[in-house]
């Protein structure tokens, strides 16, 4: 668990670093990342789930990231914050 919490909290620094030309490159986009790169781009979260979870398993150390994230949240977001959104109804 260490290891996948590890390799989410660098996915979430790059995302958080980058946040300001990934919004103005995507937009409001639903971003998959891995290993601290963009790998996919789509226009909601379960397509971007769905394609994280066909690409590296259910176990798979990617995140989506909703580009624009730190102007929502602040600079200093943290993981829960974007599970707050993701599954608010």
């Amino acid at each position: 668990m260490i290891i996948l919490e590890k390799n989410l909290n660098a996915n979430l620094k790059f995302s958080r670093e980058h946040d300001d030309e990934l919004f103005e490159k995507y937009g409001h986009k639903t971003l998959l990342v891995y290993r601290q790169k963009v790998v996919g781009v789509f226009d909601s979260y379960e397509v971007a789930v769905s394609e994280g979870v066909r690409l590296y398993g259910m176990r798979g150390r990617f995140m989506t990231y909703h580009a624009g994230y730190g102007k929502l949240f602040g600079k200093d977001f943290k993981l829960s914050d974007i599970f707050k959104e993701a599954f608010k109804s």
